[in-house]
């Protein structure tokens, strides 16, 4: 039988979701850049990732590159962030 999980959901509506696994530094940094590239400014990408630092390393990311780390949750070894794309330049600033 599958395992069912029950999160609960803030008040932010996402308009697209990145299931980023464990990925870290580099390649989180270019999976957060593509979905980003999509939405307008303003709106929330939730991103799902089984990596325990990952609040902290997006939370420093969006502080460098002008986007806003709204809200969290974590459940069982699985954190959800929905970050609000902000008003930025196209500047890559990768995560360490």
């Amino acid at each position: 039988m599958d395992e069912t999980r029950c999160f609960e959901i803030p008040a932010v509506v996402p308009r697209a979701v990145l299931d980023a696994g464990d990925a870290r530094g580099k390649t989180l940094t270019e999976a957060l850049l593509c979905c980003l590239e999509s939405l307008g400014p303003g709106q929330v990408l939730e991103v799902i990732s089984q990596h325990l630092q990952v609040e902290a390393d997006i939370a420093l990311w969006c502080g460098a590159t002008g986007h806003e780390l709204v809200t969290s949750a974590a459940e069982a070894g699985t954190r959800r962030l929905w970050l609000r794309k902000g008003e930025v330049s196209e500047e890559a600033h990768f995560i360490a």
